[in-house]
């Protein structure tokens, strides 16, 4: 059966946590979360009464439910609902106020999971389960705080499902991984067959599906309207990017970018439809662009100061960048952040007659970010601005950069080093700022 796990503030008192780790997910600062940003898995069974059993986490969801954001209980906008699946004891858990929890499924007659895989749903209380052993969909909804069945999707117009393993919502449409036969379903919630996708490129065909992520133009929170179908296939070692509108196709292998050890499993995308997925047997989530170009990995001792308990699956809220990570034994909750990596500077050069200056400029940005680039002498005065305000996507910036009109002795006499300041375009870009700086850099003068 289903664990829908719904956090709210009040929740997070019960919350065990150090202080901000990381820069491209980041730990939401206290007066967010009360400085208090992970649940255990004893946590999670105090909070429910000890109705549940252990834990055994399998998948995540977590959305803004309209439902919540009104003046009687006192949510905030950005509060969100997380919704999990526990395969110990097949049960749904989900919070009931006040940093208790309740229990579905427990004797219940009417919803009997078998090894669920995946859920989707909507701000509107939605939820969707991908009931892999009855090879079927159930349709849930929280009503009034407590959460109901309302129907079985069994055959969508004469197809019947076969193992299905992974569940999006886009546009008002289910995308569901029929794993036993090879394809993408794409249903109207009601059971129509919308379509059905069984991509190819280079000699490769679409092999068992078991995650799929969905980005359309008729989503509230989606910044590029190329819209996509993202896929993890062939037991973890292919990653797919299927274009919904141009037919654009990509694939690639995960032994072509991170060797033999490790596997792609779940997915989804944020506001920018970078690509984010787990990889449980190494511990770690990589983040690839929307063209499915490699970012960063996150986990193990990697750069971005983050590591996980087997990550199990990754969920966004993409309108406020709220991430919730699945771990075997519980779960973590970040903002989308970002970070500057390997700064380098060289080749500052400076012709004062001509008022200009010039240095090359090298680095790794994660996440779509506006950056501010310049010079300052070693007391960190005198700032010589080469760009402001700069929105870069995220990936590699390499570049040589001018500024002219420069004023007489501006640098003549120092060895001034290179800043480079990134914000994220969303979240709390204060709180959430990084700043890198190079070694003092010695000017070519003519």
């Amino acid at each position: 059966m289903l664990s829908l796990f719904v956090l709210s503030a009040v929740a997070f008192l019960f919350f065990v946590s150090g202080g901000r780790t990381g820069s491209t997910l980041v730990v939401p600062p206290w007066t967010h979360t009360f400085g208090l940003h992970r649940v255990t898995e004893k946590q999670l069974r105090f909070m429910s009464g000890f109705k549940t059993g252990s834990l055994d986490a399998r998948a995540v969801f977590c959305t803004s439910l309209k439902s919540s954001c009104n003046a009687e209980n006192n949510y905030k906008e950005d509060d969100i609902a997380i919704f999990g699946i526990n395969r110990y004891d097949n049960t749904i858990i989900y919070n009931a106020g006040k940093g208790r929890a309740k229990v579905f499924g427990k004797g219940n007659n009417v919803v009997e999971f078998s090894g669920p895989e995946d859920l989707t749903g909507d701000d509107e209380g939605n939820i969707f389960v991908a009931d892999t052993g009855n090879n079927r969909i159930v349709h849930l909804r929280m009503v009034e705080g407590d959460l109901v069945f309302v129907k079985e999707l069994k055959l969508f117009d004469d197809l019947a499902l076969d193992s299905p393993r992974g569940i999006d919502f886009s546009g008002g449409l289910l995308f569901i991984a029929d794993t036993g036969n090879d394809r993408i379903v794409v249903s109207h919630p009601g059971g129509k067959t919308e379509s059905i996708l069984r991509p190819e490129a280079g000699g490769a065909s679409l092999d068992s599906p078991v995650s799929v992520s969905v980005t359309s133009d008729s989503d509230e929170w989606v910044y590029y309207t190329d819209c996509f179908v993202a896929v993890v296939d062939s037991s973890g070692h292919r990653l797919w990017k299927v274009g919904r509108d141009t037919g654009h196709t990509r694939v690639i292998r995960y032994s072509d970018v991170f060797g033999r050890n490790g596997a792609f499993n779940d997915l989804d995308m944020d506001y920018y439809s970078n690509v984010y997925v787990t990889d449980r047997s190494s511990c770690c989530i990589h983040k690839f662009d929307r063209n499915l170009n490699h970012i960063i990995t996150l986990g193990s001792g990697r750069q971005g100061g983050v590591d996980f308990d087997e990550a199990m699956d990754i969920s966004i809220n993409r309108r406020f960048g709220q991430v919730v990570v699945l771990e075997k034994r519980g779960l973590r909750y970040f903002w989308v952040g970002t970070d500057l990596l390997d700064l380098d500077a060289s080749g500052l050069f400076y012709e004062p007659n001509e008022g200009k200056c010039r240095v090359d400029v090298s680095f790794l940005i994660t996440e779509h970010s506006v950056v501010d680039i310049f010079l300052e002498d070693m007391n960190g005065d005198g700032r010589l601005y080469f760009a402001r305000d700069l929105l870069l996507p995220g990936g590699r910036f390499n570049k040589r950069i001018e500024v002219k009109g420069v004023v007489p002795g501006t640098i003549e006499n120092c060895r001034p080093r290179l800043v480079a300041v990134a914000k994220p375009t969303y979240s709390s870009i204060d709180y959430i700022a990084v700043t890198k700086k190079s070694p003092s850099l010695t000017p070519t003068i003519r």
